[in-house]
């Protein structure tokens, strides 16, 4: 009764809101775009707030864990070294240096891109030292010996927590069957194995490649002019080598068949993982495919697969299903988790909520909540400037339009019921799913 109530309240005060908001709101993202002297593409917004005078920067990489080769987990230690030591600079001293400046400093790396960014004040005083080390040690990074050695060290660690996290091994397990060898099939990090093969020069090779204003995008959101972003964008392209962008990432073969893989693990719940490949941005069967989910299982407490997995028989606490585009074709999965004696009833209820979607395809009431939902919430994306810069990235990693994110809400609304019918029913086959079980058999 608690469940059904609290349910409720959720669905009453998201349509309510819906009700109030539904009038399609545009994010106005004024996107400026060019390219440096050396060759690297500039995404900008100038985001008028004088009372926050603050300047979000990413510099992105195509370096993600695709480019491995057989170094697997070479991407993932190349980009954690960046930090980790430069000219003239050990880490510690990298480190406060920014601290000192009241810099944030971060760094990413998923199966696409290596991500460096900064955010600061643009006080002069401060942002001028800090663009002059974040540019040197984009340029400039020592990979010595020691600094190699403690990474190396500090990756085989995580590697041995993710294998000790059930869900984060059925995440692993599920990119390896589904992808089959290809580049997006290994964990970013690498395996045990493969990271303690890896040297200081398989990095620098790894660097010398990737790491070149050819192959960068560099992405600014901040209180600040188009000449001054200019100005910056140069000042951090300018020490790279200029290189060569990367080629685009091959379309993955499609070679999905149903696998069920079991992997005992000592825990109270099982972990499940569904799916199969999916899309990339560019999909033509993007926007149809995006709404059927959010009906089907990415819109959480108001999805088919909660309903019947979670509020109906009380299987999962909860359960979603995503499409994660990538640069090749990213999956479609459904993940969820559940008692260990609850295991093959979950699998059923799942796959077949998933074949009487793609049968039937949603109901009208269902689209016009789910767009409602999707339209009204829209504008909370764009809510601050890190945010802003997030979807910069984006847009520019993936090369979409500069008006994409104004045309986006245009787009949701002009999905149709049969649209999503037909892209579910040629794309997603329900008997071809890789499953994947980690727990307690």
């Amino acid at each position: 009764m608690k469940r059904l109530s609290y349910r409720l309240f959720v669905l009453v005060l998201g349509l309510g809101f819906s009700v109030f908001c539904y009038a399609e709101p545009k994010p106005h993202l004024p996107v400026e775009h060019w390219k440096t002297s050396h060759g690297t593409q500039v995404y900008f917004v100038s985001v008028d707030a004088p009372d926050l005078p603050m300047l979000d920067i990413t510099v992105t990489f195509a370096a993600g864990s695709a480019r491995d080769g057989k170094s697997l987990g070479v991407a993932s230690l190349t980009n954690n070294l960046m930090m980790q030591g430069s000219e003239g600079f050990t880490a510690d001293q990298i480190a406060e240096k920014f601290e000192y400046l009241g810099v944030q400093v971060d760094m990413d790396v998923d199966r696409d891109k290596a991500i460096l960014s900064l955010r600061t004040l643009t006080d002069p005083k401060l942002l001028k030292p800090a663009l002059n080390l974040f540019a040197h040690v984009l340029a400039h990074p020592s990979f010595t010996l020691k600094d190699f050695q403690r990474q190396q060290s500090n990756t085989l660690i995580a590697i041995k927590r993710q294998l000790q996290e059930p869900s984060s091994v059925a995440d692993i397990d599920f990119f390896q069957a589904v992808y089959n060898g290809d580049a997006y099939g290994h964990p970013v990090l690498g395996t045990a194995a493969t990271v303690k093969k890896l040297t200081p020069q398989t990095v620098q090779q790894f660097y010398q490649q990737y790491y070149v204003a050819k192959n960068a995008v560099i992405t600014l959101v901040g209180a600040m002019s188009k000449t001054k972003a200019k100005a910056i964008a140069e000042q951090l392209s300018v020490d790279l080598k200029p290189g060569k962008k990367s080629a685009r990432l091959s379309k993955v073969p499609t070679h999905n068949q149903a696998k069920p893989l079991v992997k005992s693990f000592p825990t109270p719940q099982t972990y499940i993982r569904m799916g199969q490949l999916g899309l990339n941005y560019h999909d033509r069967d993007y926007f149809s495919l995006y709404v059927g989910n959010y009906i089907l299982g990415g819109g959480g407490l108001v999805s088919r697969l909660f309903d019947e997995v979670r509020e109906k028989r009380g299987l999962s606490y909860g359960v979603r299903s995503y499409f994660y585009p990538l640069d090749a074709t990213g999956p479609f999965y459904i993940s969820l988790a559940t008692r260990n004696d609850q295991t093959e009833q979950a699998v059923n209820v799942v796959r077949s909520t998933l074949k009487q979607f793609i049968a039937d395809g949603p109901t009208a009431k269902e689209l016009k909540e789910a767009k409602q939902n999707i339209i009204s919430g829209y504008p909370l994306r764009f809510s601050s400037n890190k945010k802003i810069n997030a979807y910069l990235v984006r847009l520019g990693f993936y090369d979409l339009p500069l008006d994409y994110y104004e045309q986006y809400p245009k787009k949701v609304k002009a999905v149709t019921l049969a649209q999503i019918q037909s892209a579910f029913q040629r794309r997603i086959h329900a008997e071809k799913l890789v499953t994947v079980i980690v727990g307690k058999q």
